[in-house]
């Protein structure tokens, strides 16, 4: 029990330190950029997700066919940085032992074909059964390698939790793999094969070519140089130990095709070049090997490198002059696959090409102030041009005097001409606006996005100002309390003195209206007794005339 407490406290203080060697690199990497966009915070958020999915896992045990407990590999404490670095030490190791070997058999092999080839009398056969043995030799070494590293790189799985505990080469799929490189590895000619011919009848001459197994052999050996390509792609810095716990961080692996993913595209121009180059020499020995016993009656002299190396450019570039071209069934094929690989690398160049030619960030923006300061200056030329066009147009329609009519001018035509350049123009006003419509959807955009970088700072700046603010208020507001106890007293008394001021006014505005009412009263009153008397004495005398 204490043993396996000190191995599970080992464990995580080197997974605490793995994490602030990675948070002390993400920072290094992304010193000034606000807490929105920065890395650090990316890889925050994916770490923090991780955990919550290891989280959620079911906590029951896993269990094989036999109801054996295995360990679950959801615990992050299973996982042993140690023990996974020493087994990837191992296969970096092995691989650069077998592009060695890789190397040698392929030089070994071309010697070998050359010397073989120019053996009539027999003078070479000591040395070439030397370099058979060492073709074998090297073969078998590279057939224990190939063995050797698929054993290892299941251990190093197994470290890294990619498979169980109890996984096994046939379990995982991987021997299909381990028998198809076994079989590439011992492909090379060997000393039970000196005898052995194989023979072809050519239709187009009517004769028999007899290939030595061995030389047959010699050209199958490039297939080897996969080997040497896996090496160069597992010891770059996209497989590296850090690249594979970054890429476990986001859910993937750091396996091949990542490397050269990767690869392609920080490097696509040399990537490409060393491609196409490599491909190029290759297929050409291989071609000058299927085409050399025919070369002296085809006359196409395939036994000169220089016309393998022609005849394979032109055939990878799609041209195809006919100037020299395999007659063999092997050279056929390979043919063939070399025009095939010529249309793939051809793709490739031309993406690369694209991919150079677009504009970073930067240069997109500077292209899209220009082009609107450009469109802007022609829309200015084209908005001028449409007004004169209506300026011209309504001063034909309004020229009615007799000097047009003395001359006899065609007011209409000229109209009609005048009215066909003002929509011409307009088209073109039109068109160029909407041109300049497309440069303009970036610029907001590029504006909040500029805007977010000085958002921290001026945070900061918000939040310094804060405390000084809260300081002022707090002594304002004392301030006002002393003041408005000093004052309360006064603002009392004169609030009293005015309201007693205004009862006044009101008492003397309704004494005053009553005194008014009053006279109008007794005037009204007057006014109605006149009426009474003079009414009697309209009757009276309305009497004495009767």
């Amino acid at each position: 029990m204490d043993s396996g407490y000190n191995f599970y406290e080992k464990q995580q203080s080197k997974d605490s330190q793995e994490d602030s060697y990675l948070q002390d690199e993400d920072q290094l990497l992304s010193p000034k950029e606000p807490a929105l966009l920065s890395p650090q915070n990316d890889l925050h958020e994916a770490r923090k997700l991780n955990e919550s999915i290891f989280n959620r896992a079911p906590t029951l045990p896993n269990k094989d066919d036999q109801g054996n407990i295995l360990k679950n590999l959801s615990d992050d404490k299973c996982y042993d940085i140690g023990k996974s670095n020493e087994y990837f030490a191992k296969i970096k190791t092995i691989e650069y032992c077998s592009s060695f070997l890789t190397i040698a058999n392929i030089w070994n092999c071309m010697i070998l074909y050359e010397t073989d080839y120019v053996n009539e009398d027999g003078q070479y056969d000591k040395y070439i059964n030397t370099q058979l043995n060492l073709s074998s030799a090297f073969s078998l070494m590279l057939f224990f390698l190939v063995n050797f590293r698929y054993w290892v790189e299941l251990k190093w799985k197994k470290t890294k939790n990619f498979v169980t505990q109890e996984a096994t080469l046939w379990s995982t799929g991987s021997v299909k793999w381990m028998i198809v490189e076994g079989i590439v590895s011992i492909v090379s000619p060997h000393g039970f094969f000196k005898d052995w011919e194989f023979v072809e009848h050519n239709l187009d001459y009517d004769i028999d070519i007899h290939y030595p197994v061995n030389h047959l052999l010699c050209s199958f050996i490039f297939f080897k140089s996969y080997s040497i390509m896996r090496t160069i792609f597992l010891t770059n810095k996209y497989s590296m130990p850090r690249s594979q716990r970054v890429c476990a961080m986001t859910g993937t692996y750091a396996d091949i095709e990542f490397s050269i993913k990767g690869s392609f595209k920080e490097y696509p121009n040399a990537s490409l070049a060393i491609n196409t180059l490599i491909s190029a020499l290759m297929c050409a020995q291989m071609l000058r090997i299927y085409e050399r016993p025919l070369s002296a009656i085809s006359g196409q002299r395939f036994d000169k490198y220089a016309t393998s190396i022609w005849n394979i450019i032109v055939t990878m570039s799609t041209v195809g002059y006919g100037d020299v071209f395999p007659k063999t069934i092997f050279g056929r094929i390979l043919g063939s696959f070399i025009c095939i690989w010529g249309v793939v690398v051809e793709s490739m160049m031309v993406v690369t090409l694209s991919e150079g030619l677009e504009l970073t960030i930067p240069q997109r923006n500077s292209y899209t102030l220009l082009q609107r300061l450009f469109f802007r200056d022609d829309l200015q030329g084209k908005a001028v041009r449409a007004l004169r066009a209506i300026f011209l147009l309504k001063k034909k329609i309004k020229a009615k005097n007799l000097l047009y009519k003395t001359k006899k001018v065609n007011l209409k035509k000229k109209q009609l001409a005048l009215e066909m350049i003002f929509k011409r123009q307009m088209n073109k006003f039109k068109k160029k606006e909407k041109e300049m419509r497309k440069f303009n959807t970036a610029t907001e955009v590029t504006y909040l996005y500029n805007k977010i970088y000085s958002l921290q700072e001026d945070f900061e700046k918000i939040w310094k100002s804060d405390r000084e603010i809260n300081q002022i208020q707090i002594e304002s507001m004392n301030k006002l309390e002393s003041l408005f106890n000093r004052k309360a007293s006064e603002d009392m008394k004169n609030e009293l003195n005015f309201i007693s001021k205004q009862n006044d006014m009101r008492m003397t505005g309704q004494s005053f209206f009553e005194s008014q009412l009053q006279t109008s009263i007794r005037t009204n009153f007057k006014e109605n007794e006149e009426d009474k008397e003079a009414e009697e004495i309209s009757e009276i005398q309305e009497k004495k005339l009767l």
